[in-house]
């Protein structure tokens, strides 16, 4: 345990100024506050002192902090770029975001920073006396710069659950946090977490979002990339919602965060809805090669058509960010592959390895583009030519 460690007990959870007394559902909740990595292993484990970020973590018990420093290599220092790839501007309508400062390809790592705090999502979603001074005692475990950086973030004032606006902190993390899919605690039904950053959290909503985040363990940090080309000067914007939604779906999922989106499928909803719908009918394209494969009378161009068709849809309402996307060009590799035509396997295959590393920590994508940029690598495919020279 690190000397920076506090346990709380339901009945002893304190704040600066004294004892909280919990509510007796909460009786059996043994709480942590912990700061990751552990300040105090920084020298032994190559931390950088001068550029690597603490966070402070609220935990529901020990067995998520527990989890985290037993993954493999943590903790790693935070990757950085050799230049600056964004900056922090006004966004008309939204407050401030942040934008891309020099053109930037689909896949390309932008930027990586630890969260300021890690919290339970249902202490901002519940309202309690004790969960208020909990998170307050959070904050103020954090050095003077990172206390100033998430007050100065923007929160929408919307009361939560007899929660005023005057609760300042709980609704900037309403506002500000993303939600962590790496905690699992099968015990409980009402512990996923929530992150907020300095920079990360101003990202703005699109449901054509041309950022995607993934975390990252071992460096406990959360990695931005690029799922489509992005030209200087353009905000960088991210989903709040499930894209995948309908519209009015999507538009009731944004009335907390005060949000009216513009993008180009909120403003044609009726094709939007349309397009969506069409896409979750899609024919499986794995089962639909296999029988391309199997069936020789079947047109050769079948599954490079039927791939290239879907990604021209996705490119066009801005959903790279689909898993759907990255499978489209995954197979329409495969199927030039079986054709041996070995242009159109390259210019697939090199766009799925971008593709790739959107969702890859930036330390497992560094070979990816190497390894589908080489034109003959689709010669060493074992599916080479297996359905013959490609015809039209």
């Amino acid at each position: 345990m690190a000397d920076s460690d506090i346990y709380m007990q339901a009945h002893d959870a304190a704040d600066a100024n004294g004892l909280v007394s919990l509510p007796d559902s909460e009786n059996q909740v043994k709480i942590l506050l912990t700061t990751l990595p552990a300040r105090d292993n920084a020298p032994t484990t190559g931390l950088d002192l001068d550029t690597d970020d603490y966070t402070e973590c609220l935990f529901l018990d020990d067995a998520i902090r527990d989890k985290i420093v037993k993954t493999p290599n943590f903790p790693q220092s935070v990757p950085h770029v050799i230049e600056k790839l964004f900056r922090i501007g006004s966004s008309p309508g939204k407050g401030l975001g942040m934008f891309a400062t020099q053109d930037i390809e689909m896949g390309d790592f932008i930027h990586a920073a630890r969260p300021l705090i890690i919290v339970p999502v249902k202490f901002v979603k519940e309202w309690h006396i004790f969960q208020e001074k909990l998170l307050f005692l959070c904050i103020k475990r954090l050095s003077l710069e990172g206390q100033v950086a998430f007050m100065n973030l923007t929160h929408s004032h919307i009361p939560m659950n007899g929660c005023d606006r005057n609760h300042q902190i709980k609704a900037i993390i309403s506002t500000n946090g993303f939600g962590m899919n790496i905690f699992y605690e099968p015990e409980s039904d009402s512990c996923t977490y929530s992150a907020v950053y300095k920079d990360i959290s101003r990202i703005n909503h699109s449901c054509s979002p041309n950022v995607q985040i993934i975390f990252d363990v071992p460096s406990f940090s959360c990695q931005l990339r690029a799922v489509r080309p992005i030209k200087k000067d353009t905000e960088f914007t991210i989903q709040y919602t499930d894209i995948f939604q309908s519209y009015e779906e999507r538009k009731k999922a944004l009335v907390p965060y005060q949000i009216e989106c513009t993008c180009m499928s909120c403003s044609n909803p009726k094709e939007s809805n349309q397009f969506r719908e069409e896409l979750r009918q899609a024919v499986d394209v794995k089962a639909l090669r296999g029988s391309w494969l199997a069936d020789t009378s079947l047109p050769g161009d079948l599954i490079v058509e039927h791939c290239s068709g879907w990604i021209r849809k996705l490119d066009q309402w801005g959903l790279q960010s689909l898993e759907r996307y990255r499978y489209y060009l995954w197979y329409a590799y495969t199927a030039a592959v079986a054709l041996g035509d070995a242009e159109l396997a390259h210019k697939f295959g090199t766009n799925f390895a971008r593709r790739l590393l959107v969702d890859l920590p930036q330390d497992q994508g560094v070979d990816t583009i190497k390894i589908y940029s080489d034109r003959d690598k689709c010669r060493k495919e074992p599916g080479w030519r297996i359905r013959g020279e490609r015809t039209v």
